[in-house]
């Protein structure tokens, strides 16, 4: 067992896989010059982000919006992303 922040890892990796699966089924058949490259990680996300942004088109971020308190703290990583990532950044919403 990988046991990170009280988690296994493992057991994590796979459910986010399968959610991650899910939410993008249909996307890569309808947008096919896309390329998406799936990653899963356990690390520190804003740089993470920030490294992997070197050499992408386009940095995808998700973001709650609960509220203008929340937004400021949860806004963080995407603000960090956006301001240091040098190709274009967007914040999506979850529906």
């Amino acid at each position: 067992m990988f046991d990170v922040f009280g988690m296994d890892w493992h057991t994590s990796h796979d459910e986010g896989a399968e959610v991650l699966s899910e939410r993008l089924a249909g996307w890569q058949e309808r947008y096919r010059d896309v390329t998406v490259e799936r990653r899963l990680v356990c690390d520190r996300s804003t740089q993470w982000l920030q490294k992997e942004a070197r050499g992408a088109h386009l940095v995808v971020v998700g973001t709650h919006g609960r509220g203008a308190f929340a937004r400021m703290l949860l806004c963080s990583v995407s603000f960090a992303v956006a301001e240091s990532a040098g190709v274009p950044v967007t914040a999506a919403r979850g529906a």
